[in-house]
């Protein structure tokens, strides 16, 4: 007996970790170790790392600040503070991850905790459709990341050459050396890091809540059996204490997140009523991705609350037993409570948040544009 718990909670422990670990490299791989409390590598890697993931920071603070300081041109100078406000915020919100690095392992150890009374809930060939998918997202967000560098250090080496920037960007350097362009290249690679650390963040947010929001949904299948109702109520509220725990962790982050990402849509806007044919294909598809990437993440944000709703609902119209008291009936449904994510704290993220925020998006935009 004692043998087949410790089996199932050995399935269950390899369930979560085995979707979550290609993003935990993926992390590793970008300069943020994920899996300290894991797997107890020593603290030389963890050294290696930091410096790792600094020096992309680094790099872009210097790049944006002699930038920032070098050009004197009016026109020129709107656009270049523009794209250093943007680059601070993003700056801003990959410290508060790496931060909360050891986090992002702790998180997935509370889901499994939460998740092991409900037994796995995954079987085998779903779970491999989930690694799968979750794979196919990181070379989606890894091609569109280094492709978008490429073609904004083209965009910049090409604009160098034709003396449409001012000399003073290429830095005292020759415009048509090979070393000119490497640099190009890496210091685009930098600016674009803080948004790769961004959506490969979202990406395990996302993976987070479409985890719980599955429970919700085995918590209503188990309601449906007809267990006991003290049982169920021990279920649900082990899923709910998980939510509280993801919002506790990362609500400030995705607030974060969130506002780099309106902030962004806001100044693409700007700038694209300033910048020359040459780089509006940039500006038209980045705006698009970033669009994209702020939809699917308050889909599955408030999928999590959606899901909990379902269940709330069955439990106010299913038929309780006739030797079940009244007053603890009443008590079983005010015991069920409002499980949401949120920003913050402050900003519950439910469908018609999403609503709002492009509705006032789409307001102000129109009314950039007729300025």
């Amino acid at each position: 007996m004692l043998q087949s718990k410790m089996d199932s909670r050995n399935e269950l422990e390899e369930e979560i970790y085995e979707i979550f670990k290609p993003l935990f490299t993926l992390f590793y791989a970008l300069g943020i170790h994920a899996e300290t409390e894991r797997n107890g590598r020593g603290n030389f890697f963890q050294k290696i790392h930091s410096l790792y993931f600094f020096s992309f920071v680094a790099i872009n603070l210097i790049h944006e600040i002699f930038l920032v300081n070098l050009v004197t041109e009016a026109e020129w100078f709107k656009i270049v503070f523009s794209h250093a406000l943007i680059q601070v915020l993003g700056t801003v919100q990959a410290l508060m991850l790496y931060r909360k690095r050891s986090t992002l392992s702790h998180v997935v150890l509370q889901l499994e905790n939460a998740l092991r009374p409900l037994k796995p809930f995954l079987e085998l060939n779903r779970r491999n459709a989930a690694r799968k998918k979750v794979i196919a997202a990181i070379l989606i967000l890894a091609v569109f990341h280094f492709g978008i560098s490429s073609i904004y250090a083209r965009i910049d080496i090409f604009l160098m050459r034709g003396t449409k920037l001012p000399l003073e960007y290429a830095f005292n350097m020759d415009v048509t050396s090979k070393t000119t362009e490497i640099i190009v290249h890496y210091t685009t690679l930098c600016r674009q890091m803080n948004f790769i650390w961004m959506d490969s963040f979202l990406l395990y947010y996302c993976l987070v809540c479409r985890i719980l929001s599955s429970a919700f949904l085995r918590c209503r299948d188990v309601l449906n059996e007809r267990v006991a109702c003290s049982h169920f109520l021990y279920l649900h509220n082990s899923v709910a204490k998980a939510v509280f725990a993801v919002d506790d962790a990362y609500s400030p982050q995705i607030f974060t997140c969130c506002s780099l990402q309106l902030i962004t849509l806001f100044l693409q806007v700007f700038l694209l009523r300033n910048i020359s044919h040459v780089g509006i294909f940039y500006y038209y598809l980045f705006s698009g991705w970033i669009s994209m990437t702020f939809l699917i993440t308050g889909i599955f944000a408030f999928s999590v609350a959606e899901s909990a709703s379902k269940v709330k609902e069955s439990v106010y119209f299913m038929r309780f037993n006739v030797h079940f008291e009244s007053w603890s009936e009443m008590f079983f449904k005010i015991m069920m409570m409002e499980v949401r994510l949120t920003m913050w704290k402050v900003i519950d993220i439910r469908r018609i948040t999403i609503l709002s925020v492009l509705g006032a998006f789409f307001t102000y935009t129109v009314i950039i544009m007729s300025l």
